[in-house]
């Protein structure tokens, strides 16, 4: 089954409207415009890498923030800062203690359980991003997080800090 994230269908929408739009103009209707609009556009919608994973500076501010609250949607899981500051994670994670998280199983939204209500009050000591946009943080509790960012279709994460909001 194909699935789409609305940045996507968005995105496809738009595409066809200016297909539309650029055959309907006068004199601009030759085939190979057309097929050098497309083929260009299509490249832009089918690289590796959705949106760059955020700069090192950037995810470095999560050191210190401190958990504050963690919800659970559907497909999703919010994780809130004291600071203000949010994490959203709708791609596959561990959860668990440093020593275990890298054997422990791969978590996958909807949820039927979650230990993570564990990091609540503590704060982030460690915060790592890898260049497909993996996101690894270590709690002052000795938990950690691991937010694979590896599927290019879709969006992992969002991190907002001190008002910015960062897609992977």
């Amino acid at each position: 089954m194909l699935r789409f994230t609305l940045t996507q269908l968005l995105m496809g929408t738009a595409l066809v409207a200016i297909v539309l739009a650029f055959t309907q103009a006068e004199g601009c209707g030759r085939k190979t415009r057309i097929s050098r609009f497309l083929k260009t556009t299509l490249d832009h919608l089918t690289t590796k890498i959705m949106y760059p994973p955020p700069t090192p500076d950037i995810i470095t501010q999560l050191v210190g923030c401190v958990v504050e609250l963690i919800s659970f949607g559907k497909y999703v899981v919010h994780v809130s800062f004291e600071n203000g500051d949010n994490l959203s994670v709708t791609c596959p994670f561990r959860f668990d203690t440093r020593e275990t998280v890298t054997e422990s199983p791969v978590h996958e939204c909807p949820l039927s359980n979650s230990n993570m209500l564990r990091a609540i009050g503590s704060s982030i000591n460690q915060a790592e991003c890898d260049s497909d946009g993996t996101l690894r943080l270590r709690f002052t509790n000795g938990n950690s997080l691991i937010a694979y960012a590896n599927d290019p279709g879709y969006e992992a994460y969002t991190l907002s800090l001190s008002g910015k909001e960062y897609v992977v």
